[in-house]
């Protein structure tokens, strides 16, 4: 019986295989951006901001913050990978279809602290 297929499973075959850059090649090195999208309640270390059922109370950052980014990014020619916590890919999707819309690869990370994945 096959396993059916649930979203955010990992399918090889569906991943590129990897581009291995040697270290010491001539010419200029890869350079590689990753950017994490997360409000500041996300990451302030602070049990009391670390429950998920008293992010929706918190004053959003994430905005103004985020799409400030996005327009450095586009000034300077730059393209990241930017990694979007769950909630907020959720919560915001628009920040997301933005950031694709500027050229950069989104990609989703887990919902920390047991928050609903719905």
């Amino acid at each position: 019986m096959a396993k059916t297929q649930l979203r955010g499973d990992y399918n090889p075959n569906l991943v590129p295989p990897p581009r291995i850059t040697l270290l010491r090649t001539p010419g200029r090195a890869p350079r590689v951006l990753t950017i994490d999208a997360e409000d500041w309640f996300h990451v302030c270390g602070e049990d009391y901001y670390s429950d998920w059922r008293r992010w929706e109370g918190f004053p959003s950052r994430i905005e103004k913050t985020f799409l400030h980014l996005l327009d450095l990014l586009e000034e300077g020619g730059h393209r990241a990978t930017i990694f979007f916590l769950g909630w907020v890919a959720r919560k915001r999707p628009h920040l997301v279809g933005e950031a694709v819309r500027r050229g950069t690869r989104p990609r989703y990370t887990a919902t920390s602290t047991g928050a609903p994945t719905t």
